[in-house]
């Protein structure tokens, strides 16, 4: 399950001035350049369209088992240490946007362009304002606020593809899988699926505690590897790992999603791919229905 979210998400102004402090004195460990002064990735328009997402995707999928790198909470000061990463290895991942750091992160200004721009980076719906900031129970029971709440994000940001992750809660709704953390959650997201957005939960995450990874890479390694062992995961042969921009904040934290990025890439079992390819998300509705 995720963290407690209390912990995690902490109110905007409080959370920009220690994540700003926190990004600018840790050591990036990564050897690329800094995609911030990088000036193929430096375009300042928020009109770019995403890029098409091809090349980065290894087709072979016979008796391979597949890793979804997914990535919460964004923009944040979190994120551009693991665009520096991403770009490096060129593996594809999907990032699910919080609508108001769109909107009011600083850092949003300039790793929004970068994000739309990369061709191994999807981009999904995580809700405008993280359910109403933590408040869970208020969030998911009000059908047509919560409704509202990711229709807005999904305005906000631009995505060109239906698919979210509730806040909070590790929650499913996909034409061929649905699964709900708590009963009383369920109206509300049945109603917001019936409006055409598709849930993609997790099977794994890379959990932390005061923004610092609990796993170290052999846990996490281990941990992934023992749920395909004991087709444990959602579908077989399929890993959706949840993780966190913030965590990667510090250097050490940094450099093991890195060396775990690096382990699974030479693991010849192993390939990567984004959320909307995933099977349990296919057929993949091509736009989200007006209610």
């Amino acid at each position: 399950m995720d963290p407690d979210p209390r912990k995690l998400f902490i109110r905007l102004p409080f959370l920009t001035a220690i994540v700003s402090f926190a990004f600018f004195s840790c050591t990036q460990t990564t050897t690329v350049l800094n995609p911030l002064n990088d000036s193929a990735f430096t375009k300042k328009t928020d009109s770019i369209k995403q890029a098409k997402i091809n090349s980065f995707i290894d087709p072979d999928t016979a008796g391979k088992r597949t890793l979804y790198l997914t990535f919460d909470d964004g923009p944040n000061n979190g994120t551009p240490t693991v665009i520096n990463i991403l770009k490096e290895e060129q593996v594809p991942a999907t990032f699910f946007l919080i609508g108001m750091h769109e909107k009011e992160m600083p850092i949003a200004k300039t790793v929004m362009p970068i994000l739309r721009a990369m061709p191994n980076v999807e981009l999904c719906n995580h809700s405008y304002t993280h359910a109403y900031r933590n408040h869970f129970e208020k969030f998911y029971a009000d059908l047509p606020g919560s409704l509202e709440d990711f229709k807005r994000c999904q305005d906000t940001v631009g995505f060109t593809n239906p698919i979210a992750r509730t806040p909070g809660n590790n929650i499913w709704r996909t034409p061929n899988y649905n699964q709900t953390t708590f009963a009383r959650y369920k109206p509300d997201v049945d109603n917001i699926r019936d409006s055409g957005f598709v849930f993609l939960g997790w099977d794994a995450e890379w959990r932390f505690r005061s923004l610092k990874l609990i796993q170290n890479v052999d846990q996490m390694e281990k941990e992934i590897n023992t749920m395909y062992e004991k087709n444990e995961n959602k579908y077989h042969n399929h890993c959706v790992l949840l993780m966190h921009d913030l965590t990667f904040l510090d250097a050490a934290d940094s450099t093991s999603l890195h060396e775990l990025i690096k382990r699974f890439k030479a693991n010849p079992l192993y390939r990567f791919d984004i959320a909307t390819n995933h099977p349990l998300v296919q057929p993949n509705p091509i736009q989200l229905a007006k209610k």
